[in-house]
């Protein structure tokens, strides 16, 4: 009880220094201008209703962050950082380990489930899975937020992919859709009558590699493209035999890319072409996988800058292949397929005040670029160098690092209907991109009921920037509210923060007069920061 009350401390004590601690400055930095204009008079559309969401991996692959020995119940108490995100969707049984999952072997009581075992990114494990579908769906319940479910194609087939529909979404009334085995009865009798409802099922994970830096993926059941689309479009009919209404996802790669296990059969076929021709009907989302460039190896120690203008240019450049797969689509399959980025981080992160920076910007260009989800890989974990929230084993307690309080920022206040901006600020180009022009600031703007958001990211490391803000034929507010995610230096991280009291990188927030037709905002170097107007 004590430990877990030592969690519930982490969340109010997050909640008060939201409210009370003053906007860090930029100590010396020196100051650039800009201008940002916003137009309300044509909406470009809603933010997508899963840009804010992430993974959860199965804890056989050791991704929940449990203590030993640990029951559903601990699992369940976790459900209040995924609330305090206000996420929308969880996805699960998590990457790589989703082409090793039994889901047979995920149900019923956890002391009578079989024994597992999983190779390739994970140490071999003999274990019991604790959080299996059930509690999985049940903590989305507690959570409110929407499954979804990466289906076993590398080890599975679609009559277990048929059965796992059924059992999720099949009525317990004896219609048995399936024949054979009535899965919706078992659920029943697993505690779940009402059935569950998914709507999103992705067919396996990353299916065009055949060997990673460190391990191989032919365990998984990795493939070339004519196989994987023939067999996805086999997959999809299966299940939909059981529920008609559900979606269906697939990996894809850069656009004109030929996938790993291709080019070792020597076939050459670029995947995402090949895809779209062969199953391009069955498909209802797309899933590319967007690891950002980190800092490893003896052989690539960059400065600081020329890291920062990396990373930021790579995700400028990604907008641009957002744009071709959008007309992939189209050209080869004839529809336009919803794109949710099932996975997504720096690779490996530093879990620094830049992984929070890059977290922002990345979930900005989705938006900018009419992207219906993100998931962020991934949200629990024990420490390691990619989850949102560090577990500290010997404590039983859950860090925020900046990714987290990046998530939580703009999940808490961007969204709505995005208006159009227009900035006018420096540029830079980095030596990885240099045909790129890349602006200093990020503008990204919504419409909430009769309220305007604008969240600008300062990417400059140096330089605050003094920027003139309108709003053509709107005058603003005598009061501003503004938030902020920042740290007196961009390599600030929360890892010591044992202390919520002393948290180092963490969001802030203030007031500012307004009352003009323009408004005047200095934006401190290397910052995210929310404008409410």
């Amino acid at each position: 009880m004590k430990l877990f009350k030592l969690n519930r401390l982490w969340a109010l004590s997050a909640l008060l220094l939201l409210l009370s601690v003053p906007l860090f400055s930029s100590a010396g930095a020196s100051s650039g201008s800009a201008k940002i204009s916003i137009g309300t008079d044509q909406p470009l559309g809603e933010v997508g209703p899963y840009i804010y969401s992430s993974v959860v991996r199965w804890d056989l692959g050791r991704g929940l962050a449990l203590p030993e020995n640990a029951t559903p119940e601990d699992f369940y108490r976790l459900a209040v950082w995924v609330k305090s995100l206000n996420l929308s969707m969880l996805r699960y049984p998590g990457g790589t380990v989703a082409d090793a999952f039994y889901w047979k072997e995920s149900i019923g009581p956890p002391e009578k489930r079989p024994r597992g075992t999983i190779t390739g990114f994970d140490r071999d494990r003999h274990n019991r899975i604790t959080v299996g579908l059930d509690e999985f769906l049940h903590f989305c319940e507690l959570a409110e937020v929407e499954p979804l479910i990466v289906v076993n194609f590398g080890n599975g087939s679609p009559k277990e992919a048929a059965e796992l529909v059924e059992y999720l979404n099949a009525p317990d009334d004896g219609s048995n859709p399936g024949g054979g085995t009535d899965w919706a009865k078992q659920r029943a009798g697993n505690g779940h009558p009402q059935p569950y409802g998914v709507k999103y099922f992705e067919i396996g994970n990353e299916i065009y590699l055949i060997k990673g830096r460190k391990q191989s993926f032919e365990p998984f059941g990795h493939t070339d493209i004519k196989d994987y689309a023939t067999r996805l479009v086999q997959f999809a009919r299966r299940m939909r035999q059981i529920d008609a209404s559900i979606k269906i996802g697939c990996p894809v790669n850069s656009p004109g890319v030929v996938g790993s296990c291709d080019r070792a059969a020597r076939t050459r076929r670029p995947w995402n072409k090949t895809l779209f021709e062969i199953a391009g009907k069955e498909i209802d989302f797309v899933c590319p996988h967007i690891y950002g460039p980190g800092e490893r190896g003896k052989e690539y120690q960059p400065t600081v800058e020329v890291f920062v203008k990396k990373s930021f240019a790579y995700l400028e450049a990604r907008r641009g292949e957002l744009k071709e797969i959008r007309k992939e689509m189209r050209q080869i399959s004839g529809k336009e397929f919803e794109i949710l980025i099932t996975e997504y981080n720096m690779t490996p992160s530093s879990q620094d005040l830049l992984s929070g920076l890059y977290v922002a910007q990345f979930l900005s260009t989705c938006i900018q670029s009419g992207v219906q989800g993100a998931m962020f890989h991934t949200l629990f974990g024990f420490g390691n160098r990619f989850p949102a929230l560090k577990f500290v084993k010997t404590h039983d307690l859950r860090v925020p690092r900046p990714t987290y309080f990046a998530l939580q920022l703009l999940s808490k206040h961007l969204r709505g209907m995005r208006l159009a901006t227009e900035v006018n600020c420096p540029t830079f180009t980095s030596e990885y991109y240099p045909d790129l022009e890349v602006p200093y600031l990020t503008a990204v703007a919504v419409k909430r009921g009769k309220s305007v958001v604008l969240e600008v990211i300062n990417k400059d490391i140096h330089r605050d920037y003094r920027t003139e803000i309108e709003i053509p034929g709107r005058r603003f507010p005598s009061e501003i509210k503004v938030f902020e995610l920042n740290a007196r230096e961009l390599k600030t991280n929360n890892e010591r923060d044992l202390n919520p009291q002393r948290t180092t990188v963490k969001l802030t927030e203030k007031s500012v007069s307004g009352g003009g037709e323009t408004l005047t905002y200095t934006f401190p170097a290397h910052s995210v920061t929310i404008l409410e107007f």
